[in-house]
């Protein structure tokens, strides 16, 4: 009997010895947090989904009685304080699994003692949480003196946590408030003074509304329905009476606030100066209220407006013409527009939604399934599968460019017929010599232009509302989610997609895109530390070919490399600009003078060709002999004072000094130079400048064009086909490192502009490449709102000056609208944007802002074709830097005279200048505005105002930046001595 004690307690220490399993609760609750957590839900939002699920299990499965309920009430009542809470906690986790106390360990007035096998059953201990400070603010003061204020209502900033409020102000103010009492006041004080700033806002806007209404003899129409009546002194009265009640609520508040004042229980702040920063606090939260109010005054003046300009017109007894008739006519036009807008709208928002009609979803069916599976070929596989996906994606891209040109042309023909019912009524009003025909038609436009606007917004605001209801449908849809779309995506090139559905959408947004508020979420160091999580599976999944790029930007060689640059470029601009295309538009412009001379026919051919691997091709000790040449041709012996041996040697260390490492090996480059530095363009330019000398001189000879931009040449050439050939081919024989790849036709594409011979006739558009994504910048980035605007005009603005004619400019007008609608922008950021640019070109009383006929066109077109392109711009400064002096050329033996030059000082630029820069995040977008505001409240009236500030942004890392990995290990960089070589190698063997 005592040999099997002795064994069951041996094995009861074996047991206790072993390590147990970590327990973390229920497994149905740690899925349910998964799932939140993936969506992107708070701990504490989890938490009560977690709480209510659990009520809602323990009704279903107690519906008669409710334990939990009952023992919370029964353990409330007087006379019932000695129940022991840990039954409490027993009934509330009925649902749970037993991992806290065992039911032995619980019931503590019995005295049996533990069995063995109860010992081996009960579970450890509850865990000691960590204590955290809760702010009980007593609420029953605060709900009533809510209930006090028949017109206040609290914001959603006062619902947080109280402790989140008070960590805030203590940032504000820079005071730690420890006492409890402290706190208590200051939440209580921020409360009134919120319902103080509330109750005033409130009281300007009635006030407002009284002052206009008693001067224009008219009421807002909110007041009409608040009154219910229609009768002007009774809404007066009523809103008499309703001032009064805010007047009298905001004595209530300030009676509160000066008998909490009383009770003010810090010592080391003063009461002003703790006002003072809520109040600024309270503004900056509740600034949306006076804009939200000045848009409703506004609302009501319109509106005013419009039944004033209403009742002008109907006094108009026009003997020829009944005015009413074509106001009607014209209404009616208006709202058959606003149908079709509508439906514009609707699709546009299914565009940015990513959620197309079902008729889209047809395209995948006519086109042939994927049943071809290559043996022993992945890459035959690959290619297959990712046309398949590219021809679908095209096909719907063209479908749903249909729908939106066949709605822009009903809208066009609708304002053709708005301008002439328009255009006749302007005839027979200036005919009228009874009347001032000219103002009557001014009244007209304006009312139509009112009602137009207002029928705008209310389909603006009606498909608004459905936004969410798409993105609803969408969730549930299960073949939204397995269909090919028409959004921009990255090219896979693997046989299975090894990225989950958050990683594909972050690389979805592609290289530009900057997450949000990212110093909001945690500080620079954590947040380093998290973005090496999040991309380490993506930098490491299998199978994913990588591309080597060198980067430069704090290379030993940088330096010296844009150094060289900045004295050598200016000079090739200036002595190749005749054979040198900056870009598309002045390649167009010179093909309008290659045209004004006679010499483009109907038989003229077009060619261009392309330098393989130009900059990695680059013979280096060649390339540096063509650069002191160029400089002896064009005359110079010295560049800024240095000699052309020293400009030599200083470019062989730009190319030569080029490492780099990749895996675990170094490597150095001994052929081209690097394409991130800035002197390899330069050192390119200058030695194709010396292999096209011969082809330069052919064709002017034959008076023909040629012209190259780095690596990419056009030519024009009017003899036969062969003879153009005969000579490219005999071209790619001058150097074994230069080869060509040309191409011959009436019509080609060179960079960005397709240029095509139609019987004499040059016709030119934007050329876009086959395999390029429609991605710009997706809206979602955090970047500053102009530069989204600067997108869409910089589109537009290449666009008209490209378009040779105005049905290719809408054209690539609906592309470009189709491609931001694919990256997130808003339809009414695109027309507001649209029109912006077109303001002054097309008429007010169009529906769309659209150009709507060739003269428009031509007159923008002009405008623009006389301005100079960023490019074009850049080049001519550069060029500007040239000393006008021919120090260059003044020989040893003339400089032995000695003069002296009068010092020309350059003026200080930065001279009474104040530059700012920060660092650009959406939650602070009105930093500007603020950093301007406190600069001319602080330095009014003192010198320093007149010193000019200048507020500057940077911006945070793209995706691009962040997915690079940018140095290897620091061992990797040490220099290493033999015998550790020696061991290193050994110890591999």
């Amino acid at each position: 009997m005592d040999v099997n004690v002795a064994t069951v307690q041996n094995i009861l220490l074996v047991q206790n010895q072993r390590k147990k399993k970590k327990r973390h609760g229920n497994r149905k609750d740690q899925r349910f947090r998964r799932k939140c957590r993936a969506k992107g839900m708070k701990s504490r939002k989890i938490e009560k989904l977690l709480l209510r699920r659990k009520l809602i299990h323990h009704k279903k499965k107690n519906p008669v009685d409710n334990t939990m309920k009952n023992t919370m009430k029964f353990n409330n009542k007087p006379g019932h304080e000695n129940v022991s809470s840990t039954e409490i906690n027993l009934m509330r986790n009925l649902t749970k699994r037993k991992r806290d106390i065992s039911a032995q360990d619980i019931k503590s007035n019995t005295r049996i003692s533990k069995s063995t096998s109860s010992i081996s059953v009960a579970q450890p201990k509850l865990k000691k949480l960590k204590r955290r400070t809760n702010l009980n603010i007593p609420m029953t003061t605060t709900i009533a003196n809510n209930t006090a204020y028949k017109y206040y209502r609290r914001p959603m900033y006062l619902k947080r946590s109280p402790m989140i409020l008070i960590q805030m102000l203590t940032n504000i103010i820079n005071y730690n408030f420890k006492k409890k009492e402290e706190r208590i006041f200051l939440y209580h004080r921020l409360d009134l003074l919120d319902k103080y700033y509330y109750l005033q806002v409130h009281q300007q806007l009635w006030q407002s509304y009284s002052d206009i209404g008693i001067q224009q003899h008219r009421w807002p129409d909110q007041l009409y329905t608040m009154a219910k009546t229609n009768d002007f002194q009774i809404c007066q009265k009523y809103l008499d009476n309703h001032i009064i009640i805010i007047k009298k609520e905001i004595e209530t508040c300030h009676i509160q606030l000066n008998n909490q004042a009383q009770s003010y229980p810090v010592t080391t702040l003063s009461l002003d100066q703790l006002d003072h920063y809520l109040k600024a606090f309270v503004d900056c939260q509740r600034k949306y209220l006076s804009m939200r109010n000045n848009k409703q005054l506004q609302k009501f003046i319109d509106n005013f407006h419009e039944k004033q300009l209403f009742e002008t017109i109907s006094t108009y007894h026009l003997t020829i013409v009944d005015q009413n008739q074509y106001i009607n006519r014209l209404m009616n036009i208006r709202e058959k527009q606003a149908t079709i807008y509508e439906e514009l709208l609707m699709l546009e928002m299914r565009v940015l939604c990513k959620f197309l009609p079902k008729n889209f979803d047809q395209l995948e069916q006519f086109i042939a399934p994927m049943i071809y599976s290559a043996l022993n070929n992945d890459q035959k596989m690959i290619e297959v599968r990712n046309k398949r996906y590219k021809t679908i994606q095209e096909a719907k891209r063209i479908w749903l460019n249909v729908f939106l040109k066949s709605y822009e042309v009903q809208l066009q023909e609708y304002d053709q017929q708005y301008e002439n019912e328009f255009l006749q009524l302007e005839s027979h009003l200036l005919n009228n010599t009874n009347i001032n025909g000219s103002c009557v038609y001014e009244q007209i436009q304006q009312y139509m232009n009112y009602q137009t606007n207002k029928l705008k917004q209310r389909v603006s605001m009606k498909i608004r509302s459905l936004r969410g209801i798409l993105i609803k449908n969408r969730r549930r849809s299960s073949s939204a989610k397995n269909t090919v779309g028409v959004w921009p995506e990255p090219y896979l090139d693997l046989l299975t997609n090894v990225f989950n559905r958050y990683e594909w959408k972050y690389l979805s947004f592609g290289p530009s895109c900057i997450r949000i508020n990212q110093s909001a979420i945690r500080p620079r160091h954590q947040q380093e530390i998290a973005l090496q999580k999040d991309h380490k599976s993506i930098y490491e999944k299998d199978g994913i070919p990588v591309r080597p790029i060198e980067n430069t930007i704090n290379a030993p060689t940088t330096n010296i490399s844009n150094y060289l640059d900045e004295i050598i470029r200016p000079i090739f601009d200036k002595e190749c600009q005749n054979t040198t295309i900056i870009d598309g538009t002045s390649l167009i412009q010179a093909l309008h003078q290659y045209m004004r001379k006679g010499l483009f026919k109907s038989t003229t051919l077009f060619c261009t060709f392309d330098i393989r691997n130009l900059y990695t091709m680059l013979p280096q000790e060649e390339a540096l002999n063509v650069l002191v040449e160029f400089l002896h041709v064009h005359g110079y012996t010295k560049v800024k004072g240095i000699p052309l041996e020293t400009i030599r040697l200083l470019a062989s260390i730009v190319l030569k000094e080029n490492v780099f490492v990749y895996g675990k090996k170094i490597y150095q480059q001994v052929l081209g130079g690097a394409m991130g530095s800035s002197f390899t363009l330069t050192l390119a330019n200058i030695f194709m400048w010396k292999w096209q000398k011969e082809l330069v001189r052919r064709q002017d000879m034959t008076c023909e064009y040629y012209g190259r931009y780095i690596d990419d040449v056009f030519m024009t050439w009017n003899k036969s086909e062969n003879a153009l050939k005969q000579i490219l081919d005999n071209a790619n024989t001058w150097h074994s490192n230069i080869k060509l790849e040309y191409k011959i036709g009436k019509s080609l594409p060179f960079l960005d502009v397709l240029l095509t011979n139609i019987n004499g006739t040059l016709s030119t558009s934007v050329y876009h490449k086959p395999a390029a994504e429609p991605y710009v910048v997706p809206f979602i980035s955090d970047h500053p709102r102009h530069v989204f605007e600067n997108i869409v005009q910089t589109s537009l603005r290449r666009a008209i000056k490209y378009s040779s004619t105005f049905q290719l400019f809408n054209d690539e007008r609906r592309y470009i609208k189709s491609t931001f609608l694919y990256n997130g922008y808003p339809s009414s950021f695109i027309d507001k944007t649209f029109r912006k640019f077109f303001s002054g070109y097309i008429s007010s009383r169009s529906f769309l802002p659209f150009l709507d006929n060739e003269r428009q066109f031509s007159q923008i077109r002009i405008a623009l074709s006389g301005q100079p392109s960023r490019q074009q711009s850049q080049v001519e400064m550069r060029i500007a830097t040239l000393t006008n002096d021919n120090e260059h050329l003044i020989e040893d033996s003339d400089k032995k005279r000695e003069f002296s030059i009068p010092e020309n000082k350059k003026p200080n630029e930065f001279q009474n200048k104040l530059i700012i820069h920060y660092t650009h995040e959406k939650r602070f977008n009105t930093r500007k505005r603020d950093l301007h505001c406190t600069f001319q409240e602080k330095f009014a009236n003192t010198p320093i105002i007149e010193t000019k500030l200048i507020i500057g942004n940077r911006n945070r890392i793209n995706t691009m930046k962040e997915l690079i990995r940018k140095r290897p290990r620091q061992a990797m960089l040490k220099n290493k001595d033999e015998t550790s070589m020696i061991n290193e190698k050994k110890s591999r063997l």
